[in-house]
Parts: structure tokens; C-alpha cells; sequence
């Protein structure tokens, strides 16, 4: 005979029962539950702690990147003064450049204003002989060959112009950047510039030229502009004249002057407009008067 025997667990189902855990690392209690790639960047956080004894200092910075210029340059630079003056109820900014040289009347320089109004832009103006041969042929003479180093490694400045596509105007100059001078007040209208010659200091040797002396002049060209805002209050001249009130002679008038009033004395106070006070001495002056005349 066989006895079948069933043990019955009474605990199943307590509350008081902890579900069954998997074995967890002290040092990273959620590392096994972590997503891929939160997991992926506290590594490489631990690994950047990880050092070998380097600094900063041990890696100087590198070099700054050098910029070599272009072959050739046509922008305009001229040393220049910029004033700020007032007329009537209007400012005005005057900038002054000075060249060495004299510039020709016409298409000798260009100043305009940018359009936003806080920038004068001023340029100049290069001929064109001076990039091409014939300017190297002048100055090398009998030696200019178009196999000299020299004459070859001009050409390759006059190729790098045409592959910039720069090109002379109808008047055969070229127009680089302009100079820019950065005003601190917003102008408007038209620059108004006015060239001034003089000649350069004694110190200045003549140069003789075809057995004359000739001698440098320099220029000045005065650029003027108007501020876009005008003064709320100005100072104006005024002109002040004199005028005699008094003992104006007859002939200014026709009215015959009264002349001096003797024994009377004179009323400044202006009682001939009220009714004088009695015992003021306008009053007395006047019975004393008609004493006389009754007398």
C-alpha cells in the first residue's frame, strides 16, 4: 500500500514576502540596469578622471595661423584728422587727409558716405602703367629682357590681377578698398570736399627734371559732413545799438521840444501817469510854482 503525502506551503502569498533579487555591486548598485548608452557615457566619465600626471601647461598653445598678403595691393590708406564743429544749428564732421603729392582735379579721389551714415569712405586711384611692362622696361633699361627673373616673376603678379579679375576702368586706373573712418555720429547728404596744395618743407630737396628744378607740393583735401540730427538750441550772433531816449534834438522830430523846465525838477519816477501823493515833492515843487505865477 502506498501513501501519498502533500505539504502545503502556508507563507505562500504573504505580503511580508520579498520578491527574490539578483546579486548587485556595492561600488555600481544600478549599473546592470542602466540603458547602452547612459552606460556607455559613465565610462568614458570614468575614464576622464583617469590621468597620467599631464596638465594644460604641458600642451602650450599652437601657433597662430600667419596671413600672407596678396601679390599686390590697391586699397587706400592716408593718415587723416577728423574734427567736430558747429554752424548755426547744424553739426558737421571735418576729416582731413593728407597726401603726399599733388592729385589730379578730376577723378583724383572719391569720398562718399555709407548708408547707414556712420562711415566715410575715402579712396584713391592708381594707373594702370604701373602693373603692366612697360613701367619694368622704364626702370630696368637695357637690361629688361622677357627672360630676365626679374621681368618673369613681375608676370606672375599681373597673372594673379587677371585671375582676380581686376581690371582698370574707362580711365585706365584702378579702384582698390576704400579707406573707411568710422564716425561716432550719424551724418547725411552729400560730402562736400575741398582739395588744398602746399608745398612740402625745406627739407624737401628739389629734384631737376629736363634742367628745371622742380619742387614737391603736397595736398590736403578737407571732407566735410552734416550730423543727421540738427541742435534743439543754438547760439546766435546779435547785434546790440545804441539809442538817446533823452533830450532828442528838435530836428529828429516834428514835434517842438519842451526844453529843460528850470526851477522844476525832473520826474523820473513816471508821476505824470498817476496822481502824485499829497506832501511828495513832485506835489510841493508844483504849489511852490503856483505861487510864483500868482505872485
Amino acid at each position: 500500500m502506498f501513501v501519498l503525502v502533500v505539504i502545503l506551503d502556508n507563507n505562500e502569498g504573504d505580503p511580508d514576502d520579498e520578491p527574490p533579487t539578483a546579486d548587485v555591486d556595492d561600488e555600481h548598485p544600478h549599473e546592470d540596469t542602466m540603458a547602452p548608452s547612459a552606460a556607455l557615457k559613465k565610462a568614458a566619465a570614468a575614464a576622464s578622471k583617469k590621468t597620467t600626471g599631464e596638465s594644460e601647461a604641458d600642451y602650450p598653445p599652437s601657433a597662430p595661423v600667419r596671413v600672407v598678403s596678396k601679390t599686390y595691393g590697391l586699397s587706400t590708406y592716408d593718415k587723416y584728422a577728423v574734427s567736430e564743429y558747429a554752424e548755426g544749428s547744424s553739426d558737421f564732421y571735418e576729416i582731413e587727409f593728407y597726401v603726399n603729392g599733388v592729385l589730379p582735379e578730376v577723378g583724383g579721389y572719391l569720398a562718399t558716405l555709407s548708408e547707414d551714415g556712420y562711415t566715410l569712405k575715402w579712396s584713391r586711384p592708381i594707373e594702370e602703367l604701373l602693373f603692366t611692362m612697360g613701367h619694368l622696361k622704364s626702370i630696368m633699361g637695357e637690361d629688361y629682357s622677357p627672360s630676365h627673373v626679374r621681368v618673369r616673376a613681375f608676370d606672375d603678379v599681373t597673372q594673379a590681377m587677371f585671375k582676380d579679375k581686376v581690371e582698370p576702368d574707362a580711365s585706365g586706373v584702378y579702384w582698390g578698398d576704400p579707406q573707411k573712418v568710422h564716425l561716432k555720429e550719424k551724418c547725411t547728404g552729400t560730402v562736400k570736399a575741398l582739395a588744398k596744395v602746399y608745398r612740402a618743407p625745406t627739407k624737401v630737396e628739389a629734384i631737376k627734371y629736363k634742367g628745371r628744378r622742380s619742387y614737391q607740393f603736397n595736398t590736403i583735401v578737407s571732407c566735410k559732413v552734416q550730423w543727421a540730427e540738427r541742435r534743439k538750441t543754438a547760439s546766435v550772433k546779435t547785434k546790440t545799438t545804441v539809442v538817446d531816449m533823452f533830450d532828442v534834438p528838435s530836428s529828429q522830430g516834428t514835434t517842438p521840444s519842451p526844453g529843460i523846465q528850470r526851477g522844476r525838477k525832473r520826474d523820473w519816477g513816471g508821476s505824470h501817469q498817476a496822481e502824485p501823493h499829497r506832501g511828495s515833492r513832485v506835489s510841493q515843487g508844483d504849489d511852490i510854482s503856483d505861487a510864483s505865477d500868482e505872485s
